[in-house]
C-alpha cells in the first residue's frame, strides 16, 4: 500500500520542535561555520532549556527578538516543517519576511525574504518549495518587491533565484561581504 505523499508546511516557531530544531542548528554549525539562529552560538542553545526556546519563539512570532547591533526584527517568520503529529515533524528550514525599511546595517531600504535549508535537506527542493509556499503570505503583506541575498558559494541559491525570475544587483555592497544581491517581484514570482 502506497502511503499518501504530505506536503511539508510552514508553522510559527514552536518549542516543540526543539529536538529536531537544535539537530538543524547542529548542522548549520558543522556546514556553515554557525547556528542559522538570529546571531546565537552553539553553545547557548546547547545549554539552554525548553523555556528558553519558548520565549525565543515568542519573540520570533512577535517580533521583539533582537540581533545583536540591530533594532527587534520585526520580521514574520515561519519554520518548513514536515507535517504529522508535533513529535514526529522535522524542521527543515525558515523563510524570514522583512517587512519594513531595513537600517542603514543592511544598506538599502526595503523588505527582504531570508531562505534557510537544513544542510542535510539541501539540494532536494526545499528552498523552492518554501519559497513557493511564503509567497501568498509575503504578497498578502502587501510586498511587491523584495530584497533576496545569497551567499556566493551557494550554487542552488544562485539557480533558484534565476529560476523564480529574481534580477541580480550589480556591484551591491553586499558583495564585498561575499553575497550576491537580488530583487524579486513578488507579483508573478513563483
Amino acid at each position: 500500500m502506497t502511503r499518501p505523499v504530505v506536503m511539508p508546511l510552514l508553522h510559527f516557531p514552536n518549542a516543540s520542535l526543539r529536538s529536531t530544531w537544535l539537530e538543524a542548528m547542529a548542522e548549520h554549525a558543522a556546514v556553515d561555520g554557525r547556528p542559522d539562529a538570529d546571531g546565537l552560538g552553539m553553545e547557548d542553545l546547547r545549554t539552554s532549556n525548553a523555556d528558553w526556546l519558548q520565549g525565543y519563539c515568542r519573540a520570533l512570532n512577535e517580533g521583539t527578538m533582537m540581533r545583536p547591533g540591530t533594532e527587534p526584527l520585526r520580521p514574520s517568520v515561519w519554520w518548513y516543517v514536515t507535517a504529522g503529529r508535533p513529535d514526529t515533524r522535522e524542521y527543515l528550514g525558515r523563510v524570514s519576511i522583512r517587512h519594513h525599511a531595513m537600517t542603514h546595517a543592511f544598506g538599502q531600504e526595503g523588505s527582504q525574504i531570508w531562505v534557510s535549508v537544513r544542510p542535510s535537506r539541501r539540494r532536494q527542493g526545499v528552498g523552492a518549495a518554501m519559497l513557493a509556499a511564503a509567497l501568498p503570505m509575503i504578497r498578502a503583506q502587501g510586498i511587491i518587491d523584495a530584497v533576496v541575498e545569497i551567499d556566493k558559494a551557494n550554487q542552488a541559491g544562485t539557480a533558484l533565484a534565476a529560476r523564480i525570475g529574481a534580477e541580480r544587483v550589480e556591484g551591491h555592497a553586499a558583495e564585498r561581504h561575499g553575497r550576491l544581491r537580488y530583487m524579486l517581484l513578488t507579483v508573478g514570482a513563483g
